[in-house]
């Protein structure tokens, strides 16, 4: 077992992990901008960097498995780390000024899309709308059949007790 590589195999080792870690951090940004168009919220912030986060954990064990043979080496490690730092210091700022025009152009092309049905939308609930105003305004004015006859028997039950009043009065009007 050879515990050093030869230095070309370790100068190459460095710049692949290098790259790895530049490209993470490019992966970081994309990433970023997706949620930028799509997801809201303190849940899926927390869910996509869960995800990131095991991606690379995943990526980064199969590159120390194929080009490290499976050996941690902490010079490989530190080559990522500084991969990323070197990608977050220099092309970050053109790669957020690419994804803010890519983002505002998005967001008009969804607006100019989207402009007609928000459109219909509001021209259908302002219709439906009035026409839930209009069935309301038929109900208060005109009760349906069934509510009617509730009504008369209720008024019956009222009428009932007196009535048997007056008969009763009558009866004893008469034995007196």
């Amino acid at each position: 077992m050879n515990y050093l590589e030869p230095l070309p195999q370790q100068l190459t080792n460095f710049l692949l992990f290098f790259a790895f870690g530049f490209l993470a951090g490019f992966f970081f940004r994309v990433i970023e901008f997706l949620r930028s168009l799509f997801s809201k919220g303190k849940y899926a912030l927390f869910v996509q960097d869960f995800l990131f986060s095991v991606a690379v954990t995943v990526l980064m064990f199969v590159f120390l498995l194929v080009y490290a043979d499976g050996n941690v080496r902490l010079n490989l490690i530190f080559a990522s780390a500084l991969g990323a730092a070197v990608f977050f210091l220099t092309a970050d700022r053109a790669v957020k000024k690419a994804f803010g025009a890519l983002s505002a152009v998005f967001s008009k092309v969804v607006s100019l899309v989207s402009a007609p049905f928000i459109y219909l939308s509001k021209k259908l609930s302002k219709a439906a709308k009035k026409l839930f105003e209009r069935i309301k305004a038929q109900r208060k004015q005109k009760k349906p059949p069934t509510e009617k006859k509730k009504e008369k028997k209720h008024q019956k039950k009222v009428q009932k007790p007196e009535n048997m009043r007056k008969k009763h009065l009558k009866k004893h009007k008469k034995s007196l």
